[in-house]
């Protein structure tokens, strides 16, 4: 069976069909040609003769291309199939931290040591602001924008491939930051008291693991009251401003970036009430606004962490109540599968490996179980 990214398929005569890239035409766009086959094993098999090909009979389209121009072409052709908000973070990663070391080079003098020299040193002194490194994960996002404008290179014969493998930063594994059982009943006894549409989105994060764009594009349409449910539709996202915002970026309420991110939510049935007190004081169609538009995340963000500081609780960022969220379920004994499709998660193994911690004392429990 083909593998996710081959760009092969099996079409309705029942042949097997591989496309490559030849090269780009005067536009900017990609140029693709077809090899056919009558099985998967054989058309791959051309398929990697053919790119083999490529690369011993390269003739670059011209004497030099610069890393900018290449990253430009490359953005541009990948437009779409991207969303605008991962399209607004490449760009951003290339302006902020790429562009400067390698946008006036040209593309095919820039060697694989140097790129993974480059990203040493982000790690250990990367930061803008001068204040140390960038995190791996971070890092790591950088290497994958230039990993792909070098392929977009070479498969259009502006460049070879790069002969030096690049080194994927280490990420360091570390347990993301959960409310405690104590500071969470703080948190939610402040929301309780004199509701309002912060307060409302708090507990909903808490007990419906939203996130933040999530909880900001939430209108009351989206809850049914009746039949105790919220349905997630729509997040808010920041891309690239156009030319008649007159911004180098803008929000957007767009659609989640995943299939699995469309889901309907069970509202504990506790919450309701207060829910229904609060729609029919309503002055948005916004669950977090009290005004026409919606609220930035940035904005919420603030609000969330001055609520934080009232009730004297450490500061621990708002995608904490969504980690806090899957927790408190797999405690109560919420099978992963339920839970990662509550989380809006397109493989249970997310939900485990990223959102699921267990705590010392429930370690503790576990292991005197050993003795019953």
């Amino acid at each position: 069976m083909p593998k996710r990214g081959e760009n092969i398929h099996k079409r309705k005569d029942g042949r097997w069909e591989a496309r490559y890239k030849k090269g780009i035409d005067a536009n900017g766009k990609t140029v693709y040609g077809s090899i056919y086959a009558n099985t998967y094993r054989e058309v791959k098999a051309k398929l990697q003769f053919k790119q083999q090909d490529i690369v011993s009979s390269y003739v670059p389209t011209k004497e030099h291309y610069f890393f900018s121009e290449v990253a430009s072409l490359w953005l541009k052709d990948s437009q779409l199939g991207l969303k605008g908000s991962s399209a607004y973070r490449y760009q951003t990663l290339l302006n902020t931290h790429i562009l400067p070391e390698f946008g006036n080079r040209y593309i095919d003098q820039i060697s694989g040591t140097e790129i993974n020299s480059y990203l040493a040193e982000k790690l250990a002194s990367g930061r803008i602001d001068g204040k140390g490194g960038l995190s791996p994960t971070y890092v790591r996002s950088i290497m994958l924008v230039i990993k792909s404008v070098f392929s977009y290179a070479s498969e259009n014969r502006m460049c070879l491939p790069l002969q030096t493998k690049i080194s994927k930063p280490q990420s360091i594994s570390k347990e993301l930051p959960v409310l405690t059982q104590d500071d969470q009943q703080l948190l939610e006894n402040l929301c309780l008291s004199q509701i309002d549409e912060t307060k409302a989105c708090i507990l909903i994060s808490l007990y419906a693991g939203l996130r933040i764009g999530e909880i900001c594009a939430l209108e009351w349409d989206d809850l049914d009251l009746e039949n105790n449910l919220i349905h997630v539709r729509k997040t808010v996202s920041r891309i690239s401003g156009t030319a008649e915002s007159m911004a180098r970026s803008i929000l957007v309420i767009s659609q989640p970036k995943t299939i699995a991110s469309f889901r309907d939510i069970p509202i504990c049935s506790w919450l309701v009430p207060v829910l229904k007190q609060l729609y029919k004081n309503r002055r948005s169609s916004f669950v977090a606004s009290s005004s026409l538009n919606f609220v930035s995340p940035r904005t919420f963000d603030y609000r969330y962490h001055k609520l934080l500081q009232t009730a004297g609780i450490q500061t621990i960022n708002y995608h904490a109540l969504r980690h806090t969220f899957a927790t408190r379920c797999i405690e109560a004994g919420v099978d992963v599968k339920t839970l990662s499709e509550l989380l809006g998660h397109t493989d249970a193994s997310i939900t485990l490996n990223t959102y699921v911690h267990s705590s010392m004392d429930r370690k503790r429990r576990q292991l005197e179980l050993l003795k019953q």
